[in-house]
């Protein structure tokens, strides 16, 4: 189970605790505490407090207060009753074609972004007068998106502003707009696109004399020609290095290490995706024994 992390002032409320009593307890490793996004106004960090760290009473009188739940739980919840009245719905609903198109850490992140923002999509579907009034943990009161947004922001550890940049692209992209996408100059150098002569020099030193980075680099200084129209500087050791390591793996072992390592590392090449599979789909014995029971499906 999860711990509730609360403010020193809801520390100080439950418990009827001294402040400072509270600090003197956190530093003797009583009290359960982490660093906090929230600052004082001196500028100074605050604390967090593991609501499970505090006396069995504290922890009673929390839970009897009309308070929202913790960041675990994807609705926020009003316990105004010992039903627990729902201010928020649950998540909005992805369908699966949504879902094809992306991989399980992008769908995994995509549900963990919408998580963060099922509240302030539910809260702006409402209408002014059904919207609800509560007052957070802290003692803050939660009337518009804005303070929402600051409250679910501090909740999930994350700043406002990327909370409202999850928010815009939802609402421009549906599901698709919180999975970070690829730049599509990934992986390329504008540099050597421009210049396809230094390109073919770098390669050949690396590839074909098999120099390290650093004497390619050293060679294309001391080759360079100052004063060509088309290339007047010659480019950074780190866009050197960067373009040489971005090489298919293939090309540098048959380069750099020869025709046995390519045979032995990449030929036959095998890709095998295991997020395809379901558990026991494949057994592979290696001519072994397993001790288990089968069943024939075939007569």
């Amino acid at each position: 189970m999860k711990d509730h992390w609360i403010s020193i002032h809801v520390v100080t409320d439950l418990t009827r605790w001294h402040p400072q009593h509270v600090r003197h307890l956190a530093r003797v490793g009583r009290l359960k505490h982490r660093p906090s996004l929230a600052v004082s106004r001196n500028g100074r960090p605050q604390r967090e407090y593991a609501l499970s760290s505090l006396p069995a009473e504290a922890q009673l009188k929390f839970f009897k207060q009309p308070l929202l739940s913790g960041p675990a739980c994807t609705a926020l919840v009003l316990c105004s009753d010992s039903k627990q009245s729902k201010l928020f719905a649950s998540l909005p609903e992805v369908t699966e074609p949504e879902r094809v198109g992306f991989s399980p850490v992008q769908n995994a992140q995509a549900v963990r972004r919408l998580e963060a923002i099922a509240p302030l999509l539910e809260f702006a579907n409402r209408s002014k007068p059904s919207r609800p009034t509560f007052r957070t943990m802290g003692g803050t009161a939660v009337r518009s998106m804005s303070s929402l947004a600051s409250y679910v922001a501090e909740q999930h550890r994350i700043s406002i502003r990327t909370l409202w940049n999850w928010y815009a692209q939802y609402c421009k992209l549906g599901y698709a707009g919180l999975v970070d996408r690829l730049r599509s100059d990934k992986g390329k150098s504008r540099f050597f696109e421009a210049h396809p002569a230094v390109r073919v020099y770098v390669e050949h030193k690396y590839l074909g004399e098999r120099l390290s980075i650093q004497l390619v680099y050293q060679a294309l200084l001391r080759d360079w020609k100052n004063g060509e129209p088309a290339c007047t500087r010659p480019p950074s050791y780190s866009v050197v290095r960067s373009y040489l390591k971005q090489l298919p793996k293939p090309l540098l072992i048959l380069s750099r290490e020869g025709k046995r390592q390519f045979q032995e590392r990449c030929e036959p090449y095998l890709l095998t995706d295991f997020e395809s599979l379901l558990p026991n789909q494949i057994w592979v014995s290696d001519h072994g024994q397993h001790d288990v029971w089968v069943r024939n499906d075939q007569f």
